[in-house]
């Protein structure tokens, strides 16, 4: 479970949000493939194979709060292929494309980093 933490009121309508799946990077993805309007998108380092599923992601708020911390859960289900890994990317940002808040890694197996003014997290 990852928990966003809003240090500003801010409505949450550019939210991008952008997953890395199926294959990542062993170690880290590179930061900025979350396929948002100003980053590449997985399919800059990864093609071919035949893999497919699903990606869930609850608990945004319609608008954020200033010092209200929101658990944000994100579930990837494969449903059909046999990939041996999976990985995700986010970025928040505000319709501005603005950093909108501070990401708090709660799963030890999660990282964030920043490129460009804004924190990503990631798997």
């Amino acid at each position: 479970m990852q928990k966003l933490k809003h240090s500003r009121l801010l409505p949450i309508t550019g939210l991008l949000l952008g997953m890395l799946v199926w294959l990542a990077n062993n170690a880290n993805p590179p930061t900025g493939k979350t396929a948002a309007p100003f980053n590449g998108n997985c399919n800059d380092c990864h093609s071919g194979g035949n893999f497919n599923g699903n990606i869930d992601v609850t608990g945004f708020p319609a608008t954020a709060d200033p010092g209200v911390t929101y658990d944000i859960n994100v579930k990837l289900t494969v449903t059909s292929g046999s990939p041996t890994k999976a990985g995700m990317q986010l970025v928040v940002v505000d319709a501005n494309d603005g950093n909108c808040g501070d990401l708090i890694e709660t799963v030890g197996e999660l990282g964030t980093e920043n490129l460009s003014g804004r924190e990503y997290m990631e798997h």
